[in-house]
């Protein structure tokens, strides 16, 4: 049954093409952004400038290609840590060493969309909680990370219910006439002992172009829970190989295509004997040797222009994305039989998106295909050699989604709506289980003045269990607590319900932001402990649906000009939930500083 937001959004959107005044035309200049305006604020089709972002109904922020150059990131995670309301750990699951996982004002797992260009590609079911793996992303091959506070799950599904994150990669120089250039570099990080080498080249004319590049990491003792209390030795190696080309084909369409591969590798650390101070740190003094990650990926995308046709400007994309996980010992094997896990996560999505302009208004509807399949196996060190299944299922989605974009004198309108259908298959226990979802948002910003705007948005999304939640059955690895974790294949997808209200400003000195946010999550899918809570017992622990959580929360952030090279800046975010013990969350975060910069 369609909740009254998702029927005030149906309304509007297909009543939008009355309020047409004058002609605009749309473009593809960067499809990759989430902040390009004035398009609507829950896709990635791109019109306008993406620095522009007062238009946009929403708490957004990013992190440049500039900025990344100013600091030496091991990982994308480190980059945006100085976000408001970005924590580090997932809100619900189990965080591992490598993968501590994001969260955005609480919500985490998978409840947070990583986007790579705009596609939906979080490695899901990998992880105990199913984070977004942002060390699986060379930081050299990246542009701009954006980062989007809210749901938006009507272009990007369930997954987006907390926010997104948009890795947006490096793209070739626009020439005229042929050029080519190279560039490299090289930090040393002594808080890790950590050197990385990083180059590219750049190549190609006004109609074809190639970027390529890569990144080598080598770390002698990566940092670790306890530091130096608790490990003596211990290697870290990383490689990278990316492009990113483009083809233009006539005078109205491009087509792109790009593949990364990334490896983390050589990962070991060698503890000290047990000890009252380093037993619960690193599982009783064991050797161990921690999940080694690798990550693929090939993507084609078609766009192009068709200005007085029924369509103006259409997009279509098809990506392929491959995460593995390959360990020889569990983590913290203690109490439990050292096994090998081979872990491999594929998805493979289509999507497609066209636009209409209707005058002032603006229609964009699309659809999405999808498929994921996850293999978890264990093979038991002994005799034997046993394989067990953690996780064999599959999933098949559909969606079709559409959004508006509709202008009122100073008011702006952005309804939209999704209906998606998915398909769960258990290999391993022969089940399956089909849903059926809907997802809705109504958005309204009111222009003040061209520096200052207030902004309205509500919205309501289903989330669909992932396959973790349904069929995982094992132990749990790469986690800081050893345990056996199983799925419900019965658990029900979850309800979240939102409300959003701000206040921007930007002139030539400053710029401002508030923003106050409520969010009800209605069959909250968390992780229960049924047994194993004393020492030396292995801890059973089984996902199952929790009646509801909420999370509500304020923020601010600010920045003033001083002078044309200095700059003070700050924010500040404090949460508060109606269920603490399902959400870890941060009592107050802040972020400030003064910032100079010098041009040599």
């Amino acid at each position: 049954m369609l909740r009254p937001v998702e029927i005030l959004g149906i309304f509007l959107l297909l009543g939008g093409g009355a309020l047409a005044h004058a002609d605009e035309s749309a473009s593809w200049e960067d499809s990759s952004s989430l902040l390009a305006a004035p398009r609507q604020w829950v896709s990635t089709f791109g019109y306008g400038s993406p620095e522009d972002a007062m238009g946009l109904p929403l708490a957004i922020a990013s992190v440049t290609r500039a900025e990344l150059d100013k600091s030496e990131y091991q990982n994308l995670q480190q980059s945006i840590r100085s976000t408001p309301s970005v924590g580090g750990a997932n809100a619900e699951g189990i965080p591992s060493w490598w993968n501590p996982g994001v969260s955005l004002r609480g919500l985490g797992g998978p409840r947070v969309a990583l986007l790579s260009q705009g596609v939906a590609l979080a490695p899901r079911d990998l992880e105990v909680g199913d984070g977004a793996n942002l060390s699986l992303y060379d930081p050299f091959s990246v542009e701009r990370i954006e980062i989007s506070r809210g749901s938006q799950a009507v272009q990007f599904g369930g997954s987006a219910l907390g926010g997104v994150i948009n890795v947006v990669p490096r793209a070739p120089k626009q020439r005229d006439l042929f050029g080519v250039s190279v560039n490299g570099r090289s930090a040393f990080d002594g808080a890790v002992n950590a050197m990385r080498h990083s180059g590219l080249i750049d190549l190609g004319g006004q109609d074809v172009a190639l970027i390529a590049g890569g990144s080598s990491v080598g770390s002698e003792r990566p940092v670790t829970p306890g530091e130096s209390d608790t490990v003596t030795d211990g290697n870290y190696r990383s490689a990278s190989g990316w492009f990113n080309s483009r083809a233009q084909l006539g005078d109205s369409a491009m087509l792109r295509v790009r593949g990364e591969l990334n490896n983390n590798s050589d990962i070991t650390l060698l503890s000290r004997p047990p000890d009252s101070s380093s037993e619960q740190a690193v599982g009783g003094g064991a050797e161990v040797q921690a999940p080694q990650y690798r990550r693929s990926l090939l993507s084609a995308e078609l766009s192009g222009n068709n200005d007085g046709a029924l369509i103006d400007s259409y997009r279509s994309t098809i990506s392929w994305q491959q995460a593995a996980r390959n360990t020889d010992t569990v983590l913290f094997p203690s109490p439990l039989e050292p096994i090998s896990a081979d872990d491999t996560v594929n998805t493979l999505l289509w999507n497609t998106v066209a636009v209409r302009q209707l005058g002032r208004s603006r229609l964009s509807a699309g659809y999405e295909l999808g498929v994921v399949g996850s293999t978890l196996e264990d093979e038991a060190e002994s005799k034997s050699s046993l394989t067990t299944a953690r996780l064999d299922a599959t999933q098949n989605s559909s969606a079709l989604f559409a959004e508006a974009f509709i202008p009122v004198s100073n008011f702006e309108l952005r309804p939209g709506v999704r209906l998606e259908y998915l398909s769960s298959h258990d290999r391993y226990g022969d089940f399956t289980a089909n849903d059926i979802g809907t997802s809705a948002t109504m958005a309204a910003l009111y222009r003040w003045t061209e520096e200052r705007a207030l902004y309205l948005t509500t919205s309501s999304a289903y989330r669909n269990p992932t396959l973790s939640e349904r069929f995982y059955a094992g132990r749990i690895i790469g986690a800081a607590d050893p345990g056996i974790l199983r799925g419900d294949s019965g658990i029900s997808g979850e309800r979240g319900n939102s409300i959003e209200a701000g206040l921007k400003e930007t002139t030539a000195y400053h710029s401002m932001r508030l923003a106050g946010f409520y969010s009800r999550i209605n069959n909250y899918i968390g992780i229960d402990s049924q047994s194993g809570d004393e020492e030396g017992v292995v801890r059973e622990l089984q996902y199952r649906n929790f009646t509801a959580v909420s999370v509500r929360g304020v923020e601010a952030e600010a920045s003033y000009q001083v002078l044309d090279e200095v700059q003070l800046f700050g924010n500040i975010a404090q949460s508060w939930s109606s269920s603490a013990e399902r959400m870890d969350l941060p009592a107050l975060i802040a972020n400030y500083g003064l910032r100079y910069q010098q041009d040599l």
